[in-house]
Formats: structure tokens, sequence, C-alpha cells
């Protein structure tokens, strides 16, 4: 059976947020002693995910603009 993978979009803002909150977490588990691998494969793999340019497109719901 396949790995289901999940894709997100960020901006460089929101890229540096996500970068700076894993480092805070890796600081809390290395003041609790425990261990900081998960962590570190995270900031890896965010730190250098491609960038890809995209187009996004917004569709109106008609069933949500009814609420």
């Amino acid at each position: 059976m396949k790995e289901e993978r999940y894709h997100i979009a960020l901006d460089d803002y929101e890229h540096g947020i996500v970068i700076r909150s894993l480092n805070d977490e890796k600081t809390d588990l290395i003041n609790e002693g425990k261990s900081t691998d998960a962590v570190d494969e995270l900031i890896v793999k965010i730190g250098y995910a491609p960038k890809k340019k995209f187009k996004v497109i917004e569709k109106k719901d008609a069933a949500r603009e009814s609420r």
C-alpha cells in the first residue's frame, strides 16, 4: 500500500514561522532531555522542500454561500 502524502502551500513568511516553531519545539525537547530526531527530520524536510509556482483558482460554492 502506498504511503499517504500531504502537500501544503506556504508563502515565505509562513515557511519561516514553521521553521521557527520546529526550532522552538526542538529546544523544548532538548531542555526536557528527550530525543529530537523526529523534529530534526521535519526541519530538514521543510527546509529543503522545493519551491513550485502554481496558480490558485477560487471557485465559489453555492452550498457554502447559502449558510
